[in-house]
């Protein structure tokens, strides 16, 4: 009999999704959680996607011939290895003219996005997470203490990977407006109760 560190992990059990309010500062008090109901209402979809490296391909191919994703690639991120500058573009808040779709393969990473009231929400990304980020919403993406996330990039459109940082100007943006038409302030269900 195999014990628990042999076995491998049972994919078809999802990860705990675990999401908070977030602020910068070190003297934050008591994460305050956030559900997946409340990131929803903000556009966030976070779902399981369990693969297996023999059946990783059929599946990405199966999905983006669902939702229409017609470009892809893979990043491998760490300071060690950061020689393109991704991690401080990825920091920076941000947001894209199109959806963000990303599948984490290994390592894990955080994602803060900007609620209605402007406050970030942080969500802890690991390996089988699929995770579409709405466009026009503002947010910034970060390594753990891990230091290494291996995730695959799915697009709609060739382009890849376009962003526009946070600004005046950016903030009367087609796709931020768009998405702030889109999921009003009063259904943004992130507020205190």
């Amino acid at each position: 009999m195999l014990t628990p560190l042999e076995r491998k992990p049972d994919l078809s059990l999802p990860p705990r999704i675990v999401a908070w309010r977030h602020e910068d500062n070190a003297n934050a008090a008591k994460k305050q959680e956030v559900s997946v109901e409340q990131l929803r209402a903000l556009g966030v979809e976070l779902s399981h996607f369990p693969t297996t490296p023999d059946t990783l391909e059929e599946r990405l191919e199966l999905l983006s011939n669902h939702k229409g994703y017609v470009h892809r690639d893979m990043l491998i991120l760490s300071h060690d290895t950061d020689v393109d500058g991704w991690l401080p573009r990825i920091w920076a808040e941000h947001m894209h003219p199109d959806d963000e779709i990303r599948y984490v393969l290994e390592g894990d990473a955080y994602m803060d996005v900007r609620d209605r009231d402007d406050n970030w929400v942080r969500f802890h990304l690991v390996p089988g997470i699929l995770l579409v980020v709405p466009a026009g919403i503002y947010h910034r993406f970060k390594l753990t203490e891990g230091d290494y996330v291996k995730i695959v990039r799915l697009f709609k459109s060739k382009a890849g990977w376009i962003s526009t940082n946070r600004s005046a100007e950016s903030d009367q943006d087609q796709a931020h407006r768009t998405y702030l038409k889109m999921f009003p302030k009063n259904q943004s269900g992130c507020k205190d109760n």
